[in-house]
């Protein structure tokens, strides 16, 4: 799901804004939707409120100016002499209503980023972006390093922020600044998992474009039963050969791992298409997920000095063990559910019109397989490939 992720330049005014701007009303709606999910930095909420506090600090201030000047023209203005506390008030009350109008659209408001002191003062140190060459920049570099957890997490990000001396590049303000690209292509691979929109309208605007219209393109691509099933195998075999690991089987006992395979039964769910984005002139990108019932075929040697020693195999739930040797390899089969979540790259198949997408590049984003538990039994084998009771 792509996460929105707005500056507080995007938000200021909707604190007190009898009528919020309409792609803000509309964010908030795809968010309650579950569209988008919807992402508030904790600092984002700091700066709003304080830039109301100054708005009102300063309006107070000229109303103090303007009733001293007309005292002095010997007119007697009313006087505002609970300001302060007027100011106080105001403050608690936007702030609190700010949280509920985000929360109430199931949006979030996320915490200041576990980052090391130490790393934000190499980047103002080197006045990289978002710090600018006067070493102004800690707030958004707060908020940039909120954008990176979210990657990190496995989103994709639309950060909204008109800063441009911040976040865009010189050469096309529109654009991510190319350094804080690179940031995010090393992280994980992909600089396009993060994109910047400069106002709420255009960030309304990618939404609509890049998600639903992308998602529903993907879902008619999916509709022919020979890309869907290429699709399921692809996404198989990306996560063979991982799913021995997430799944915690061990032995004791072998020396080297003959190999783990998934061998796919009826899938536990159909292939969902979770989200997708589409830019021009590039391949629709297509987040999926499938859960399959499988078994994982386990073989290895078994490698014994003395008659007695044993191997434990940490197997969970068994659908059949070694019998023999097998050509001197344990042999098991475990059952387990597999959770496999990929992005993959749907091209078009210009050529044939009747086969208007293709497959392109598969990858792996996420794998989940039932861990074995402390209290599963374990199977204890002989030399003879044989349980021992």
């Amino acid at each position: 799901m792509l996460c929105v992720v707005p500056d507080s330049n995007q938000l200021f005014g909707q604190l007190t804004a009898a009528r919020p701007k309409l792609a803000w009303r509309e964010l908030l709606r795809l968010s309650s939707s579950g569209q988008i999910r919807l992402a508030i930095p904790e600092v984002v909420q700091w700066e709003l409120v304080n830039q109301l506090r100054e708005d009102a600090e300063q309006k107070l201030s000229s109303h103090r100016s303007a009733t001293q000047r007309l005292r002095g023209l010997g007119l007697h203005p009313p006087s505002f002499a609970a300001g302060e506390a007027a100011v106080e008030a105001l403050l608690t009350e936007a702030g609190e209503a700010l949280r509920q109008e985000i929360l109430g659209g199931r949006g979030e408001i996320l915490p200041v980023p576990a980052v090391e002191h130490s790393e934000l003062a190499r980047r103002s140190l080197h006045r990289r972006p978002p710090f600018d060459a006067h070493d102004r920049g800690y707030r958004d570099a707060l908020i940039w390093h909120t954008v990176l957890d979210l990657v990190e997490q496995g989103e994709d990000v639309l950060l909204v922020s008109d800063d441009a001396r911040a976040f865009s590049s010189k050469s096309e303000p529109g654009r991510l600044h190319p350094a804080l690209a690179s940031e995010v292509e090393a992280l994980c691979g992909d600089r396009r998992r993060v994109h910047l929109a400069r106002e709420l309208h255009a960030a309304l605007t990618f939404v609509t474009q890049h998600t639903n219209a992308a998602r529903s393109a993907a879902i008619r691509a999916l509709g022919s039963d020979e890309l869907t099933a290429e699709v399921m195998m692809a996404m198989i075999a990306c996560a063979d050969g991982e799913v021995l690991e997430q799944a915690e089987l061990h032995a004791q006992g072998w020396q080297n791992l003959i190999g783990v395979r998934v061998y796919p039964h009826q899938p536990a769910s159909g292939l969902d298409v979770e989200r997708a984005t589409s830019v021009l002139g590039e391949p629709l990108s297509v987040r999926v997920s499938l859960v399959v019932e499988a078994e994982l075929d386990v073989r290895f040697p078994l490698y014994a000095q003395r008659e007695d020693d044993l191997a434990m195999v940490g197997a969970g739930e068994l659908l059949d063990f070694g019998v023999g040797w097998l050509d001197d390899l344990v042999h098991l089969q475990v059952a387990r559910a597999v959770e496999i979540r990929c992005t993959v790259q749907l091209l078009p198949a210009d050529d044939d019109v009747r086969v208007p997408w293709r497959l392109g590049e598969v990858s792996l984003r996420e794998l989940r397989v039932p861990r074995a538990g402390p209290g599963e039994a374990q199977l204890r084998l002989n030399l003879d490939g044989h349980p021992v009771a």
